[in-house]
């Protein structure tokens, strides 16, 4: 495959319609190269989260396609969409997901204990939601939430999580800074990926900082993409799919350093991410020496090493698809069990729509009896598999696999099946 001509993937059931709102990069959103080469393309593509609340409205669509830089490593998506149009009303709510809501409760009492020592202590969440994490630090230290959506923002305030409801950007830490003080901790989960002006949150971020604090942020990993051809998690929010050698990069560039990074299990696997500032008494860790060297053995500064990639989408692509049609033509029912984001990329690329998934089941409210972007696929509330009985359930939230499995045990004894896409393609 030749790097310059990226793996073309399949269009969905509805035709291109293309908006404003939105550009492309040209150069590495990080350490500003040219030398950046897409190894997918997905073409137009609708917004993954812009659930449609009637069958007939029109969808906004925009291009997607994912590259890497020869320079310092980014994976990233190159197509930028007006965050307006992606997170002014969202309809991603992580207390929906209970896997969630543990990971967070872990997470917060293990950086409590490590940073936040005192009730004094101020944590900053970047892109804090609806408080899912925030809330498990109320009364043991002072806590401040920053997120640009309204409707999620008065969630969060309703859990007495304070919120500024702004995007986060220098003159947004300043204003934090000026009201509530310096934190000792700032945190962001699944955001930092989310932003174009990587520039403007770090100089945001170390204005904001305390001098001896740290700041901590979860992001997916590339790494896990790579290993398990998760392309579904390609999508017009997530921008970046980090490395370690370009967050050093990053963050060397704003005087800051990597202290610790730590493996978790959200988002198939992510990482977490622990910096402080260059001069700051804090030590760093063995954790970064082992991921460093996991991640150079994989061959992330090979062309090869995306080119693979790219024929592993595409033959899964092809076997997911296959599958699916083969139980539609023999007469099998199949529906979608989750609407997450991912689901949106993952019946883009495989062109399928209504006519092969009946409709699909979500446990958030907000988008029970809208319909997946691009298809005219149904939400409906999983209360709606007591009565209804698919020969097979299409397991979008792959992530929670695991979980999934064991809390629909109820549903698998009846005899319908889970069909798990990624990492690897199986009924279960």
């Amino acid at each position: 495959m030749d790097p310059q001509r990226p793996l073309r993937l399949a269009g969905s059931e509805v035709g291109p319609s293309l908006t404003h709102n939105y550009y492309r990069r040209t150069t590495c959103r990080i350490c500003k190269s040219p030398r950046i080469h897409t190894f997918l393309d997905f073409g137009p593509t609708p917004v993954a989260n812009a659930f449609r609340e009637r069958i007939n409205e029109p969808d906004q669509r925009f291009p997607l396609s994912c590259c890497y830089c020869e320079e310092c490593g980014l994976v990233q998506v190159p197509d930028i969409v007006d965050p307006r149009v992606l997170f002014s009303t969202y309809t991603y709510f992580s207390s929906a997901s209970q896997p969630m809501v543990e990971h967070f409760k872990r997470q917060a009492e293990s950086i409590r204990q490590q940073y936040l020592t005192d009730p004094s202590c101020l944590i900053c969440e970047i892109g804090s939601n609806d408080g899912i994490f925030l809330q498990n630090l109320v009364g043991k230290c002072r806590v401040i939430g920053v997120d640009p959506a309204d409707n999620i923002a008065t969630t969060a305030a309703l859990k007495g999580v304070t919120t500024v409801n702004k995007f986060f950007n220098p003159r947004t830490a300043e204003i934090v800074r000026e009201l509530f003080g310096a934190p000792k901790v700032v945190f962001a989960a699944n955001c930092f990926a989310h932003i174009d002006d990587i520039d403007g949150i770090m100089e945001g971020i170390v204005r904001l900082l305390s001098d001896d604090g740290v700041y901590i942020f979860e992001n997916h990993r590339f790494v896990d993409m790579l290993r398990h051809t998760c392309f579904d998690q390609i999508y017009h929010e997530h921008l970046a799919f980090y490395t370690l050698r370009p967050i050093e990069h990053l963050m060397k560039r704003y005087g800051m350093r990597v202290i610790d990074v730590r493996s978790i299990p959200t988002q198939g696997e992510s990482f977490q991410i622990h910096c402080a500032r260059i001069d700051s008494a804090h030590r760093e860790q063995p954790g970064v020496r082992k991921i460093r060297d996991e991640e150079e053995a994989l061959g992330l500064n090979r062309v090869e090493t995306y080119q693979n990639l790219a024929r592993d989408v595409g033959q899964l692509q092809a076997e997911l698809k296959k599958l699916l049609l083969d139980l539609r033509a023999a007469g099998k029912r199949i529906v979608g069990y989750g609407a997450p984001g991912k689901a949106t990329t993952l019946l883009h690329a495989l062109g399928l729509g209504q006519e092969t998934i009946e409709y699909a089941i979500d446990t958030t409210q907000i988008k029970q009896g809208r319909y997946i972007p691009g298809t005219r696929i149904h939400i409906r509330p999983p209360q709606t598999l007591e009565v209804d009985r698919p020969d097979y359930l299409l397991l979008f939230a792959w992530n929670y696999a695991d979980a999934i499995l064991k809390k629909e045990q109820p549903l698998r004894d009846k005899g319908i099946k889970f069909i798990v896409p990624v990492p690897k393609l199986q009924i279960v």
